[in-house]
């Protein structure tokens, strides 16, 4: 496997130069583990899909989940598109 070291140094430059973007998704990444290891029981997350609500539906995980695989029935049935 050849490497660009100019290449490789610039693309480790672009990275590092605005790093802001990592860091937030790292510490958004830590807060969201802890606090799904914090739920009681800890695999409340995993049981709970008839009571939790999916965010701005209004509906549960478990009706939304429904609606998905209705909209995914209807679509196979239908078949493929075909193109212009």
């Amino acid at each position: 496997m050849d490497v660009n070291p100019a290449r490789f140094f610039l693309e480790l430059l672009r990275i590092f130069q605005n790093v802001t973007p990592q860091l937030l998704a790292l510490f958004e990444a830590i807060v969201n583990g802890l606090s799904f290891a914090a739920d009681n029981p800890s695999t409340a997350p995993h049981i709970e899909y008839h009571l939790r609500q999916c965010a701005g539906t209004n509906t549960t995980y478990f009706e939304d989940a429904i609606r998905f695989v209705r909209q995914l029935g209807e679509q196979v049935r239908r078949g493929p598109i075909s193109p212009l």
